[in-house]
């Protein structure tokens, strides 16, 4: 059986639009934290955007993810600097998955690797004799 099938219920039974109220958390932030994270992704020198990784059955079920800009790095005037890399900063996190065994949603936890941002790095140089 293939894992989307093993999503959809049976079809005398109806798939649950929301999760539980049970499950519910207030986790969003406010607005100065927001425009603070925006602000900082444009001022690093190893800038990044943001993706959105929707998925209706999980929680949350948006997550955004970084993604980095450039290879390289910015020097403080904003000119790229080939002798750095940019690279991402990864965070493990927890996010509840549903699936649906018959006419029931289940829940359990699951773990996922987001990336939160970028940062820059000398690059690995290895000497080959």
């Amino acid at each position: 059986m293939a894992f989307t099938e093993a999503l959809l219920p049976h079809s005398d039974c109806q798939l649950p639009l929301d999760f539980p109220p049970v499950v519910r958390a207030s986790i969003g932030s406010g607005g100065q934290i927001r425009s603070l994270r925006i602000e900082i992704r444009n001022r690093s020198l190893s800038p990044w955007d943001y993706i959105n990784d929707e998925d209706n059955n999980r929680y949350p079920n948006i997550i955004y993810e970084a993604n980095c800009r450039h290879v390289g790095c910015l020097d403080p005037q904003g000119n790229m600097d080939p002798r750095l890399n940019s690279i991402p900063i990864r965070q493990e996190i927890l996010v509840l998955r549903r699936e649906m065994i018959g006419c029931t949603s289940s829940f359990s936890l699951e773990k996922k690797m987001v990336t939160v941002g970028c940062t820059c790095v000398r690059p690995i140089v290895q000497n080959i004799i």
